[in-house]
């Protein structure tokens, strides 16, 4: 892998989150920042988050949350949202910016399957969501499961399935990172 990627199944994302995490492949870079955008219209004028932070120096899988207190409170469900992740370069005017977007819809679901979600482990969480044909939300499970069990190979099995299903093999082995 070579360029920025986010590990989305599809042109549209649906999600139970709140706040939603973006899963973005990071490769070597030079940028010491990001900026992650959300917005209500794909043109960005009606942005509802904004939010820089460090990168680390290192290429790998790095997990993009949206903070609990980003006022997302009014994130409503089957609404259209666009995401925009930015690499800040200390020099401005060196090189074109390297940027990738794309598109989030809040979903919900019965309250029974929120009740079981809440109560399962992470493991059980990854099967219901598949359950419910939410695979982005399968793999942000995977990837928590993953960064919490990082020697154990069943994780790694089931991790190595959902990213080669997505079309993304080269990733099987891409560390996390930040």
């Amino acid at each position: 892998m070579s360029s920025l990627m986010a590990l989305l199944p599809g042109k549209l994302v649906k999600t139970v989150a709140r706040p939603p995490v973006i899963l973005i492949y990071l490769p070597p870079h030079t940028a010491p920042r990001t900026e992650i955008v959300l917005a209500r219209d794909a043109g960005f004028t009606h942005v509802i988050y904004r939010q820089q932070f460090d990168l680390p120096e290192s290429a790998g899988l790095l997990r993009v949350p949206f903070l609990d207190d980003a006022g997302l409170g009014d994130f409503i469900p089957d609404e259209l949202y666009y995401w925009r992740f930015t690499l800040i370069y200390a020099i401005r005017g060196r090189g074109e910016p390297e940027a990738i977007a794309g598109s989030i819809q809040p979903v919900t679901i019965a309250p029974e399957m929120q009740a079981q979600l809440h109560q399962a482990s992470l493991q059980g969480r990854v099967e219901l969501y598949q359950s419910l044909k939410l695979p982005y939300d399968a793999g942000v499970e995977l990837d928590s499961l993953r960064r919490a069990n990082p020697d154990d190979a069943a994780v790694q099995e089931l991790w190595s399935t959902w990213v080669t299903t997505q079309g993304w093999a080269d990733l099987v082995t891409v560390p996390t990172i930040g």
